[in-house]
């Protein structure tokens, strides 16, 4: 079984029950358009019922026993279902519902999310069984991002000819050629949260006032001691966990151990499993702020540095394979497929990889740009219609180069979705959709 997508979630549970509940809740309310779930043991006895069915990568079937071994899974089977898990839930009814006007009613519904996209319905979550007909479909809650390719196949894709085998985009921006960057960004990091840990220590009280959970800086600063609402002291000044590393480079920082006595004092602010990096203390304080404007422009014009060079001296090469990318952004695969997202708004059809090629090539022209923007680098792929006239624009894809949550914390990754205006009419005629079905 290859359970490895959820596994890889577990690290963040909102994350990862979200697209379980969203995925079988999809799968449910096309069987049972008025199915009740309020407890995972209500959504048990549907993948039991046989008319959900959950599949591994060869499509076998797997039991309930089967899932149990599964601790994520067996949690969301067997306990209440999380009020944030109700808006999910409905977007998962309305997503039916438009499934439904398009495909039909299904006499089965194979939920393929356990296959970790290795079954060869690629990246569909479920599978609609209508007769002998296969419908597959791939889910997004809400608005939807598009399948996050990372820095490795986004660079494949992209700069086909040019990495190595093994080798991947962020290897090449991490060279020596870039190394003075990186480095730099790391210092201006450093000197900042020097500057703002400074101004909380001048203003630290001896200590928190029974009650009350943290101090707040004009600014905006706010520090929350771990356990507040108790009286507890400061024993060192935050600013001296930080003073002794302003000279780190990139790599330096990303690996730096506090010493011992320096742990204990991270413990008062980070978790005791995080408290031995500086990395993670300063990920936590920037957590509380949000956002630092000067953080932000900094980054911007590093990042330009960067990423401006990089890209701009591979256009050409980029705009050959811009076809490619846009295919496997959309993850067309061996068999046709359905995107469904936006609480059913946007049903698109993704026909299979030799028929979503030809009609690219012919129907298609394809524009990149790419520019830096306080949270990101942003490289855009805009699909426009062949044709006399002013261009219609089919769909634009955006690629965020950046830190999840803005901290530097680790090396940055890269996101997709899909932005602006897209017509799914449109779309589904230029790709020849089937009608009702």
């Amino acid at each position: 079984m290859r359970l490895n997508r959820y596994l890889r979630e577990a690290k963040d549970p909102s994350t990862s029950d979200t697209t379980f509940f969203h995925e079988i809740g999809t799968a449910i309310y096309l069987i049972d358009s008025s199915a009740t779930i309020n407890h995972g043991e209500d959504v048990a006895k549907y993948l039991t019922g046989g008319k959900v069915i959950p599949v591994n990568a060869s499509l076998g079937k797997l039991t309930i026993d089967d899932l149990y071994k599964n601790q994520n899974y067996k949690k969301f089977l067997t306990n209440p279902i999380r009020s944030k898990i109700v808006n999910v839930l409905k977007d998962a009814q309305k997503v039916a519902k438009a499934l439904k006007t398009r495909i039909g009613r299904p006499s089965k519904v194979l939920w393929t999310g356990p296959t970790n996209d290795n079954s060869k319905f690629g990246a569909a979550d479920i599978v609609s069984l209508k007769g002998n007909q296969e419908f597959p479909v791939s889910l997004k809650f809400g608005a939807g991002q598009l399948k996050n390719l990372g820095w490795e196949k986004m660079g494949n894709i992209l700069l086909k000819g040019i990495l190595k085998p093994g080798e991947d985009l962020i290897n090449k921006v991490f060279t020596e050629e870039y190394k003075v960057n990186w480095d730099e960004l790391t210092k201006e990091w450093m000197k900042l949260w020097h500057d703002r840990t400074k101004k909380l220590t001048e203003a630290l009280k001896p200590g928190f006032v029974k009650g009350k959970k943290g101090l707040t800086m004009p600014d905006g600063f706010e520090l929350q001691k771990k356990g507040g609402g108790t009286t507890q002291t400061v024993d060192k000044n935050v600013n001296d966990l930080v003073s002794p590393y302003l000279n780190l480079d990139f790599n330096g920082y990303q690996k730096q151990q506090f010493n011992n006595q320096e742990i204990e004092v991270a413990k008062n602010y980070v978790k005791p499993k995080n408290s031995s990096k500086i990395r993670n203390l300063l990920r936590k304080l920037y957590q509380k702020e949000k956002t630092i404007p000067k953080w932000l422009s900094i980054k911007s014009r590093v990042f330009k540095e960067i990423f401006d060079s990089f890209f701009s001296d591979r256009v050409d090469l980029i705009e050959e394979n811009l076809k490619e990318y846009f295919k496997t952004q959309m993850s067309s695969g061996d068999t046709d497929m359905w995107y469904a997202s936006s609480g059913g708004k946007k049903i698109l059809y993704i026909p299979a990889a030799e028929k979503f090629s030809s009609i690219s090539n012919d129907l298609l022209d394809y524009k990149y740009s790419a520019e830096s923007k306080p949270d990101s680098y942003n490289i855009r792929l805009t699909v426009t219609k062949k044709g006399g006239g002013k261009p219609i624009t089919l769909i634009t894809i955006l690629n965020k180069i950046r830190w999840k949550d803005g901290q530097m914390n680790g090396k940055p990754s890269a996101v997709s979705s899909i932005v602006g205006k897209l017509d799914p009419d449109e779309w589904n005629k230029v790709f020849g959709a089937p009608v009702k079905l």
